[in-house]
């Protein structure tokens, strides 16, 4: 999983959103419970430059598509 975090961290501006989307609908396909995808990536995500906010929508976006297959 340190791989796909890292997407995220090291995400550069205008990519930054579809990496945290991308890593997020990888967390929860594996499946992993939501709060332990945002312990992982808020933080890699807020180093990048995302506002807080913004990354748990885009978290819970992920989650709801995943789970909606």
């Amino acid at each position: 999983m340190s791989g796909i975090v890292n997407s995220v961290r090291y995400a550069q501006e205008g990519n930054r959103n579809q990496a945290l989307m991308w890593a997020a609908c990888k967390f929860a396909e594996e499946p992993l419970h939501i709060a332990e995808a945002e312990a992982e990536l808020v933080p890699a995500a807020m180093e990048a430059g995302l506002p807080r906010g913004e990354i748990l929508a885009t978290i819970a976006s992920a989650y709801r598509r995943v789970q909606g297959r």
